[in-house]
């Protein structure tokens, strides 16, 4: 079910289509509801997290958005799925970080800290 939510991100990043949107809502009020132990309305991740990225999607300039963009991809796990879905939302390919995996700026502080050779 995750992998069919993720194809309809990319197909609706594709698309912009409403229609496509409400595919991936719907996807996603399902998959917020398979626990029936739990109450309905509690568990609520993918159904914020998909209205997060839609409209991020939909708003190219809305604050954010990248970041937003960003998340989502690091969360798929899939390169080729990761990397068609920042080519739908015009994203460089050769931008994706990974926080926790290094840094991310330039070199200028990897000798900091160190005493100075007389």
């Amino acid at each position: 079910m995750v992998r069919d939510w993720l194809f309809l991100l990319l197909r609706y990043a594709v698309s912009r289509a409403i229609c496509d949107r409400q595919a991936v809502l719907e996807q996603a009020a399902t998959m917020d509801t398979l626990d029936r132990h739990k109450d309905r309305g509690a568990f609520r991740f993918f159904r914020s997290h998909s209205e997060t990225v839609c409209a991020a999607i939909a708003a190219p300039d809305t604050p954010g958005r990248r970041q937003i963009l960003l998340a989502h991809v690091r969360r798929i796990g899939e390169p080729r799925l990761e990397q068609m879905f920042m080519l739908a939302c015009h994203l460089d390919v050769r931008e994706k970080t990974y926080p926790g995996f290094g840094r991310i700026s330039s070199r200028a502080e990897l000798w900091q800290g160190l005493q100075r050779r007389r």
